[in-house]
């Protein structure tokens, strides 16, 4: 896989900074050079055999690494598995997501295989100390450290190691394996086999090359119909390896329903599972690993939930992770390979696609004590300000006189006959008005509009739901209803609403690289396709000295480009129309490296600061330190610490901030 010069730093600086500098030149070798052999790693690397094979050791077993044999001459090729290497600072956003979603046993189990890498039940139940009762045992790094977890999620230390908490909700070895086979069903972790190692686009390489060769003896067209339907098979099969104990589990007890989800949830708030009266115990000798593709889909879950929040309110956005989580059970990854899932996927009913989601079903997993009065509600004329309707007009010619200033498209709100905005054509008493308020809180933040919260009957809980779930119907397509059955059936058309999310972060990209103005222009030629530089001019209600500044700006960082069409053979200047475009796919395919530089110079930035305090930060490591930092140093070094810590936390803050828009032009 060819990654670009920033993307390899970035991720070398990651391998570094959690496993240590051995696996760091490993890594680096491998994501420079392309996969490699044994002895071009000694060449490469400059370390000696040993050092060598203890890093690659490490970078496979954190499934950082791929290999290879060849059949035929069992040569060892190895390569960098650069999603897994990048997907490290996404380690510690992914165990509290864990744990919010399926319960504090099932962020424990993840945290330690994190820390572990891959890992038989039977190793990770002596990591709990057999019975439950210890802590996970500290994996090692390449240069012999121990870590108890990997992962930057803000409480790190000052090497990037997140310290263990003393204690473990794990019970039992029974218990453990009850975790363990819920989050094999919720497809958090998988299975691990020999063939697991190998890099799956050099499988499914190797699967298409040799269905090639029968598919040329082949004569009848229902031979290669059949030939294409038995490698859709096998590439399906190829990637599925890893959920052979989750089928196995699912024809068992059946896929965890919803109510059962809200009980596994209940432990996440001390409320622990009922007990079966079946234990479950699985084979000690399985290998499990950390799923991403499935994380992924959780971290879209949230991301998109929290941009739900941000445009239709703080309830309207519960409901709708509720709808998210139901909708995404049986999703497996966030896109679809066109190689598998193209051709011939009417073979396989995974149940995935054209998921509908009752509104009673989103009831009854939603949490009892989220108040669905809030966010939204019916006024009535007496509980409106008298003169709200002036405000209202005078910002709306404010905004309407500074949307023409700016060349976009809207007017201000018509007036009424006394120059007036009447409550009649505010709110009435018949339809309902939805409010959005600060802190959950209903009524305006200014304290115009105010209506009572009642609690609701059962019979009004449906109905209220009902609104925010037609509230999720917006410009942005959150939802889309799509039948009546069980008051009304919902479904997520993904593509529609991420390309929505897509389309927002890029506009805010824009807009703080360019300013207002070239957010503007890009909306134009978003709207009207390929445009003259005078059509343009004409649009934006810009002069074209002003306008052609502007737009070399905007070509100059790479969000518009400009196509030259001659009148004439002669090609000259005068005589060639140029006309300007905005291509998004470009743009989000562009903007990731850009986004890995900016990553990582934070980071470079914090490995510099770290090492200016090294001694401070070796002291407060000590054990007989720890939690009593303010007491044991002097004030003039606790100060020192005090703003390390304040600027690693900007630092890793940005560095997640960045990393969600990268997911969101990337991997979404």
């Amino acid at each position: 896989m060819i990654v670009s010069k920033h993307a390899a730093e970035l991720c070398a600086l990651l391998v570094n900074d959690t496993f240590g500098e051995l696996p760091s030149r490993v890594i680096e070798a491998l994501l420079q050079r392309g996969p490699s052999r044994m002895p071009q790693l000694f060449e490469r690397t400059g370390l000696h055999p040993p050092q060598v094979r203890h890093g690659l050791a490490v970078l496979i077993q954190h499934n950082l690494a791929y290999y290879n044999v060849n059949k035929d001459t069992k040569v060892t090729t190895y390569e960098a598995n650069v999603h897994s290497c990048y997907n490290i600072l996404r380690i510690g956003r992914i165990v509290d997501l864990v744990g919010q979603q399926y319960g504090e046993a099932e962020q424990e189990v993840v945290r330690n295989l994190f820390s572990l890498g891959y890992v038989q039940i039977a190793d990770l139940a002596q990591a709990f100390g057999g019975h439950g009762g210890g802590a996970a045992a500290p994996a090692t790094n390449g240069n012999g450290e121990a870590h108890t977890e990997v992962g930057m999620n803000g409480n790190s230390n000052g090497n990037g190691v997140v310290s263990n908490k003393p204690g473990s909700t794990i019970q039992s070895v029974f218990h453990l394996h009850e975790v363990i086979g819920r989050l094999i069903q919720f497809e958090i972790l998988e299975v691990v086999d020999a063939e697991s190692f190998a890099n799956p686009e050099t499988v499914y390489a190797e699967i298409e090359q040799e269905y090639t060769k029968k598919a040329t003896t082949a004569k009848s067209l229902k031979a290669k119909e059949d030939l294409g339907r038995e490698k859709a098979g096998m590439l399906r099969a190829a990637r599925d390896r890893g959920k052979v104990l989750k089928r196995k589990l699912d024809a068992e007890d059946g896929f965890p329903s919803s109510k059962k989800r809200k009980l596994v949830n209940g432990e996440a708030n001390g409320t622990p599972a009922p007990s079966s009266t079946k234990r479950r115990v699985l084979d000690s000798s399985t290998v499990l690993r950390i799923n991403y593709e499935k994380c992924l889909v959780d971290l879209r879950n949230d991301r998109l939930g929290r941009f739900a929040a941000d445009v239709i309110g703080h309830t309207t956005s519960e409901v709708y992770r509720a709808l998210l989580r139901l909708s995404t059970t049986k999703l497996s990854r966030c896109k679809e390979d066109s190689k598998i899932d193209g051709a011939y996927s009417d073979m396989f009913d995974d149940g995935a696609k054209d998921v509908t989601i009752t509104t009673l079903e989103i009831l009854e997993s939603l949490d009892p004590s989220i108040n669905l009065a809030t966010d939204i509600g019916r006024v009535g004329k007496s509980s409106v300000d008298p003169h709200i309707g002036d405000h209202l007009l005078q910002m709306a010619v404010i905004s309407s006189t500074e949307d023409a200033e700016l060349g976009l498209q809207g007017g201000p709100v018509k007036p009424s006959r006394n120059g007036h905005i009447t409550d009649d054509e505010l709110y009435s008493d018949d339809e309902p008005a939805p409010i959005k308020a600060s802190n959950g809180q209903n009524g305006s933040s200014n304290g115009h509009v105010k209506f009572e919260n009642v609690p609701s009957t059962g019979e009004q809980r449906v109905e209220l739901l009902r609104r925010h779930l037609f509230l999720c119907e917006s410009k942005h397509r959150f939802a889309r209803y799509c039948g009546t059955l069980g008051e009304g059936q919902w479904a997520i058309d993904f593509d529609v609403v991420m390309e929505a999310l897509r389309q927002v972060e890029l506009d805010s990209i824009i807009e703080q690289m360019t300013g207002r103005r070239g957010l503007r222009l890009t909306r134009i030629l978003r709207q009207f396709g390929r445009l003259d530089e005078k059509v343009v001019a004409d649009k934006a209600l810009m002069k074209k000295p002003t306008l052609q500044g502007k737009m070399a700006e905007l070509q100059k960082s790479g969000f518009v480009d400009v196509q030259e069409v001659p009148r004439d053979n002669n090609r000259v200047a005068n005589r060639t129309m140029f006309f300007w475009y905005y291509d998004a796919d470009r743009t989000c395919r562009q903007l990731p490296d850009r986004l890995y530089k900016m990553m990582l110079r934070c980071l470079q930035v914090l490995e510099v600061e770290r090492h200016k305090v090294k001694d401070i930060l070796e002291f407060v490591h000590r054990t007989d330190v720890k939690g009593k930092e303010e007491e044991v140093m002097t004030p003039e070094y606790y100060n020192k610490y005090s703003k390390h810590l304040e600027l690693e936390r900007k630092l890793l803050g940005h560095t997640m901030k960045l990393d969600d828009i990268v997911a969101v032009l990337r991997d979404y």
